[in-house]
């Protein structure tokens, strides 16, 4: 007797093929199943830099606000290996293209809007816009610290010197 060892791999669908009764003999065969299933934030981000690190990389190829970008979007795509793959691999491909070293928040919205994935990278993105520009917005002056101009506070001062020294003036002028 010969013995094949088989070492198969599927995507979601492929459970379900294996549950239906016809395929019990097949599936009483199977020695070790692992199903990777969806991966949140965290599982996302540490299985992203598990592959950068198998390749020789280092997590820094992302910055922070591509980071970011990429969990957002790996989300949208239901968390799924294969999308957060792909989603890395477009986004690298995109900051290559422009000649960048490290992928930002700019470089994972164009790889998930390809993947129509790019809804939740949008509102991060306005959000970061918005957050810059309030940074970088001249901050106004308190309305107790503004000055008259000189010209015309010194004119107030000598009018009301005036007033004080004959104030009978004052009382006439209005009366006229």
């Amino acid at each position: 007797t010969k013995l094949i060892q088989v070492f198969l791999l599927g995507q979601e669908e492929l459970m379900h093929t294996i549950t239906r009764p016809e395929m019990e003999p097949f599936k009483q065969r199977i020695t070790n199943l692992e199903i990777l299933g969806t991966l949140n934030a965290d599982r996302t981000r540490k299985y992203i830099l598990h592959r950068i690190q198998v390749a020789g990389g280092k997590s820094s190829i992302f910055s922070d606000t591509g980071w970011e970008a990429v969990v957002l979007a790996s989300g949208t795509g239901g968390g799924m290996p294969r999308i957060i793959n792909t989603l890395c691999d477009r986004s690298l491909g995109v900051a290559f293209e422009k000649e960048k070293t490290v992928v930002d928040v700019d470089d994972v919205f164009e790889a998930a809007e390809g993947m129509q994935i790019g809804k939740e990278v949008f509102h991060y993105k306005v959000a970061l816009r918005s957050k810059e520009r309030k940074k970088e917005a001249p901050t106004l002056p308190e309305s107790n610290s503004i000055k008259e101009p000189e010209a015309l506070s010194e004119g107030t001062e000598q009018m009301s010197s005036r007033e004080s020294e004959t104030p009978g003036v004052e009382n006439q002028n209005r009366r006229s």
